[in-house]
C-alpha cells in the first residue's frame, strides 16, 4: 500500500495508509454529487433583469442534476436554497436505490460551493459569531447560511429517509464544505433539544474546504465528529489555509484524516506539514507564472478534485 501513497519526491515513510473509517465509495460518491451542485442555479446568479427567466433557469438546471443523479442510482432528491435568494446555502439531498449487490444505499446532503459574487463575499468575511452552547465561535457567513436552511434540510431528509435506516453523509466543495462541517454539526449537536431538526451523520467528506471555527468549536465538534471527517485538500490551492490561524481559525478533525493530493496529483493520507508546505511552494510557483492554473485548476471541483478523486483510487484498485 505504501508504494501506492508515495511518490518519487518523498522519503516512503511520509505515506501513511487510509483511515480505519474511511470509506472509499462514500467519498467518490461525494465527490461526484459535490461536483453536481454546481449546475444549481439561485436568484443572486441572474440580474433584476433576467429574473423573469431565472425560475424556468433554476428549474432546467435542477432537471439536469436529476438526470445525472439517477445515472449514479440516485432517484430521488429535493433541492434546497436560502430564504433571501442568496444561495450561501444552496444544495440539494439525494437518496439512492441500488441494485441488489450493487453497495449500501446512502443519504446524502449535498452543499453547492462558491459560485457568484455573493458567496465570494461571504468566504472572504472572516466575522465570527457565538454559536449557542458553550462552542465557540464560527465563521458567522457559514453559520448564517446554514442556520436558514436547516429547517428546509430536516424536512427533506425526513420525507427521503423516514426513519433514518440511510446512512447519512454531509458534503461540499468550498463554501460548501464549510456549510457541510457546520450542517453536521448543528443536525447532531446544536439541535438536540429540537428532535424534529436533529439526526445522525454517518460521516462528512469535504473538498477544498475553509476553515470554520476556533479551538473551542474545533473541541466540541470533535467530540462527535473527530473520526467521521474526512477533508481532501489539494496542493497550490490556498482556500484550506483561509481563514488564516492568525484570526483564531482551526480546522475540525483529526490530521490523519486529511487526503492531501501534491501538485503531481499524487494522493497522501497524513501527509506532513513540511511535506505540504514544499508542494504548496511549488504549487505557488507555477501560479505564480500561470495564474489560470490557481483559477481554473487548483481549487476547482471538476478539473481538479473530482480529477485526483478518480486517478487516486483507480491506482489503488490496480
Amino acid at each position: 500500500m505504501g508504494a501506492v501513497f508515495s511518490s518519487k519526491e518523498d522519503h516512503p515513510l511520509a505515506s501513511a495508509p487510509p483511515p480505519s473509517k474511511f470509506n472509499e465509495r462514500h467519498c467518490l460518491l461525494c465527490a461526484e454529487m459535490s461536483s453536481f451542485s454546481y449546475e444549481i442555479e439561485t436568484a443572486s446568479d441572474s440580474t433584476r433583469l433576467h429574473r423573469a427567466s431565472t425560475k424556468e433557469s433554476m428549474a432546467a438546471a435542477q432537471g439536469k442534476i436529476i438526470s445525472e443523479l439517477k445515472a449514479f442510482g440516485f432517484y430521488n432528491c429535493e433541492f434546497f436554497v436560502s430564504s433571501d435568494d442568496k444561495g450561501h446555502g444552496s444544495g440539494f439531498v439525494a437518496t439512492s436505490d441500488f441494485a441488489q449487490g450493487e453497495g449500501e444505499n446512502v443519504c446524502i446532503i449535498v452543499f453547492r460551493g462558491t459560485h457568484n459574487n455573493t458567496d465570494v463575499r461571504t468566504d472572504l468575511s472572516y466575522e465570527m459569531t457565538k454559536i449557542e452552547g458553550d462552542h465557540g465561535y464560527v465563521h458567522k457567513g457559514f453559520h448564517e447560511a446554514v442556520s436558514d436552511v436547516s429547517m428546509q434540510i430536516a424536512a427533506i431528509v425526513n420525507r427521503l429517509n423516514p426513519k433514518h435506516t440511510l446512512p447519512i453523509l454531509v458534503t461540499g466543495h468550498s463554501l460548501g464544505g464549510a456549510n457541510a462541517v457546520m450542517a453536521a454539526f448543528a443536525a447532531q449537536e446544536s439541535y438536540k433539544a429540537i428532535p424534529a431538526l436533529a439526526f445522525d451523520v454517518h460521516a462528512v467528506y469535504t473538498f477544498g474546504q475553509p476553515r470554520v471555527g476556533d479551538t473551542s468549536f474545533k473541541a466540541s465538534y470533535d467530540k462527535t465528529f473527530k473520526e467521521k471527517t474526512f477533508r481532501i485538500a489539494r496542493g497550490a490551492d490556498v482556500i484550506p489555509s483561509l481563514p488564516p490561524t492568525l484570526c483564531c481559525y482551526h480546522h475540525v478533525g483529526e490530521q490523519s484524516n486529511l487526503l492531501y493530493f501534491n501538485t503531481c496529483g499524487t494522493g497522501h493520507w497524513n501527509r506532513s506539514c513540511r511535506g505540504r508546505c514544499l508542494d504548496d511552494c511549488v504549487g505557488m510557483s507555477v501560479c505564480c507564472t500561470t495564474m489560470g492554473y490557481f483559477i481554473v485548476t487548483a481549487h476547482s471541483m471538476n478539473d481538479g478534485y473530482r480529477s485526483d478523486m478518480r486517478k487516486h483510487f483507480q491506482i489503488i484498485k490496480k
